[in-house]
């Protein structure tokens, strides 16, 4: 399951880079060439991190956008904290 959600991930982040999924995958080839397996482990590690740190953030995002909802509401029904 998380294999499904770091590939939508990524091909969100593509689309909002506007880089083709052909084009990175060639790109990671070609560094897998010229790389050793210890750079490539670092890599991976750099991605993983930043996926981790986008699913952060869009948790936060609606966690954030909930409360906003709750708030929203309550002053929709008239209620005051006072």
């Amino acid at each position: 399951m998380s294999i499904n959600i770091n590939e939508e991930l990524l091909e969100r982040t593509l689309q909002q880079l506007k880089i083709p999924r052909e084009q990175f995958d060639r790109e990671v080839e070609e560094l897998k060439k010229e790389s050793s397996v210890e750079v490539m482990g670092n890599l991976m590690s750099l991605v993983m991190e930043s996926m981790d740190a986008t699913a952060n953030m869009l948790s936060l995002i609606m966690m954030q956008n909930a409360s906003l909802q709750s708030e929203i509401e309550a002053l929709k029904g008239g209620e005051t904290n006072a």
